[in-house]
């Protein structure tokens, strides 16, 4: 394996974006996500994919990959997490732009043009996202979203419960900005695009493009669910670091408490379960009886999860 100063693939010498992705295993969906960035046209890039320690075959799968084509750029490290990838992913950047992806989910056609057309068009946007189509672990179509009317004054707000970030998968900012803020901080484990987001805003303003350009896969594990509490409490963090810049105060305590976040593990299954019953209710009034398959799911995990029996319920009920 290489280490993080070695990285495999020369790609194009001064490309216009740098599309940076982090990998820990998914062999079955990582073909059909990095032929939707290679498939990209009208822009000039470089694919630079870290390996985060893949145990599964798609090490093999990556290789492949930057054998064929010259655009991909493959780094490798042991697991440290999607934090420490991006951060060791963007520092190889060649581009003027960075473009953030996520395994599994998909860059629609012209996604990467139309973001790049929002960035040239205007010199004080820092940062763009698009409308995202959210689908399941099964290609099922959940919802849209990602569409915020005015995305700087959504992150100017202080309750976490009420700030509204871009969506950081489907995300394309300025290098120089984000190497003048600091790029992504180790110290975020998770809640580590919000951070970006609140910093990068403090030089300029974000835009979103009004067209569904990404797909996100949702699926039970999905961070998003099983470290929810955790990313609350993150983002917390973030706010109060806002606050503290805005002041002129050291971020430094704040920062510390990042270390003391770790969720246990105990939980888990229980928030597999929570995974699995959104899913369910994304799907509840278009497609009741596949609803069901993932209330069922949700009851492997943890049997005694209240709300996936009373929707089964329901759905029997209203069948009958």
């Amino acid at each position: 394996m290489q280490s993080n100063s070695e990285i495999i693939g020369c790609g194009t010498s001064s490309p216009q974006i740098s599309v940076v992705m982090s990998v820990y295993n998914g062999e079955e969906t990582l073909s059909g996500t990095i032929e939707s960035i290679l498939d990209q046209r009208g822009v000039d890039f470089e694919f630079i994919i870290v390996n985060d320690g893949s145990t599964d075959g798609a090490g093999e799968i990556l290789n492949r990959y930057a054998a064929l084509d010259r655009r991909v750029r493959l780094l490798s490290q042991v697991n440290k997490g999607l934090t420490e990838a991006l951060v060791n992913g963007c520092a190889k950047a060649r581009g003027r732009y960075i473009a953030r992806q996520d395994v599994g989910d998909l860059s629609l056609p012209a996604r990467l043009d139309k973001q790049l057309e929002s960035l040239e068009e205007d010199s004080n946007v820092v940062a763009t996202s698009c409308i995202n189509r959210f689908v399941g672990p099964r290609g099922e179509f959940l919802y849209e979203g990602g569409l915020l009317e005015d995305p700087t004054l959504e992150l100017m707000s202080t309750d976490v419960h009420t700030i509204r970030a871009p969506i950081g998968a489907s995300a394309m900012f300025r290098k120089d900005d984000y190497q003048i803020v600091g790029g992504y901080r180790r110290h975020f484990r998770v809640a580590q695009d919000l951070d970006l987001w609140l910093r990068l805003v403090e030089r300029g303003k974000c835009t979103i493009v009004p067209q569904v350009l990404y797909q996100c896969l949702v699926f039970p594990s999905s961070i998003s669910g099983t470290l929810r509490d955790e990313q609350v409490r993150a983002a917390r963090i973030a706010i109060e670091c806002r606050s503290l810049r805005a002041a002129g105060k050291c971020e430094t305590e704040a920062l510390r408490r990042l270390e003391q976040l770790r969720d246990k593990p105990s939980f888990l299954r229980f928030k597999c379960a929570n995974g699995s019953y959104y899913i369910g209710r994304c799907l509840q009034n278009s497609d009741p009886a596949r609803a069901n398959t993932y209330y069922r799911q949700a009851l492997m995990y943890w049997p005694i999860y209240p709300k996936a029996w009373w929707h089964l319920f329901r759905n029997a009920v209203t069948r009958s």
